[in-house]
C-alpha cells in the first residue's frame, strides 16, 4: 500500500493583528536556533567572558585577561538573543485538531514580510513569553528586525548563521533582567516560535481534497481501468 505524503497547507494573514507574540522556546518548529550574545571578545581569539561584571576564564585563561582583570569590572553581557522568527517555504509539522491527521504548514516570503511589518506596527515588539505559556514579560523586547535580502552579505552571516535563506525574518531581543538572562541560559532555550491566528489558503485546501480523492482511488481494490477513468474525471474538473 502506497504511503500518502503529508499535505502541505499555506498559511496566510488576513487579520492585521493575526501575529500576537514571539515565544522563546526550547525546541523551535522552524528548526533554527538563535545566537546568545554576551560581551564582545575582550581581544582577538579571546575565550574569556564577563558574567555579572566578573571575568570568567577557562582553565587555560590567557595572561592578557589575567593582567587586565581589574579593568573589566564595568563590562557586562549584552544579554541579546538574535535569530530567525520565520523562514519562507519551510515545512512545519502540525496536527489537524478536527481530523487528528498530521500536515505541513508553510509561509510564503510575501506573508513573512507582511507579518514582520504588522508585528511592529501593532506594537507587539514587547510581547514575548516562554514556551508559549500565557505569562508574558516586558523585560524582553525587540531592538532589531529585518528581512534577509542577500544571505551572503547579510548581517546574519557576520553573526555566525551559515544557512539562512532569502526572505527569512530575523529579530534581536534585548533581555533587560540579569536573573531572566541566567534562566534562559540555564534552561535550554534555543530559538523563537511565533504565535498567532493564520488562515489556510483556500486553493491549497481544494487541491488537498482532490489529492485525497486520487490517493483513495489508487489504493482501492477496483480494476485499474476504472481507476484511470475516475482519476481522469477528477483531473478534468481542475
Amino acid at each position: 500500500m502506497n504511503k500518502k505524503p503529508l499535505v502541505r497547507r499555506e498559511f496566510i494573514i488576513e487579520d492585521e493583528d493575526a501575529l500576537k507574540a514571539i515565544s522563546i522556546v526550547k525546541d523551535p518548529a522552524i528548526e533554527k536556533s538563535f545566537q546568545m550574545f554576551r560581551a564582545a571578545n575582550l581581544h582577538d581569539n579571546c575565550k574569556c567572558e564577563i558574567v555579572d561584571g566578573e571575568l570568567i576564564t577557562e582553565a587555560t585563561a590567557c595572561d592578557y585577561c589575567k593582567s587586565k582583570k581589574s579593568s573589566f569590572k564595568a563590562v557586562i553581557e549584552k544579554q541579546q538573543l538574535t535569530g530567525p522568527a520565520m523562514v519562507p517555504n519551510k515545512d512545519i509539522l502540525r496536527i489537524d485538531e478536527t481530523t487528528g491527521e498530521y500536515y505541513n504548514c508553510w509561509f510564503s516570503p510575501e506573508t513573512i514580510v507582511k507579518a514582520s511589518s504588522l508585528y511592529l506596527k501593532n506594537s507587539h515588539h514587547t510581547s514575548a513569553n516562554f514556551d508559549h505559556q500565557e505569562l508574558y514579560t516586558n523585560k524582553v523586547y525587540i531592538i532589531e528586525s529585518w528581512i534577509v535580502e542577500d544571505p551572503e552579505n547579510d548581517k546574519s552571516k557576520a553573526l555566525g548563521f551559515s544557512d539562512i535563506t532569502k526572505g527569512t525574518w530575523m529579530v534581536t531581543y534585548q533581555v533587560d533582567d540579569a536573573e531572566l538572562w541566567s534562566e534562559i541560559k540555564a534552561n535550554g532555550f534555543t530559538g523563537f516560535s511565533i504565535e498567532g491566528f493564520f488562515e489556510q489558503f483556500d486553493k491549497q485546501l481544494k487541491d488537498d481534497a482532490l489529492l485525497n480523492k486520487i490517493y483513495s482511488i489508487i489504493n482501492s481494490n477496483i480494476p485499474d481501468s476504472d481507476k484511470e477513468n475516475m482519476i481522469k474525471t477528477i483531473i478534468n474538473t481542475i
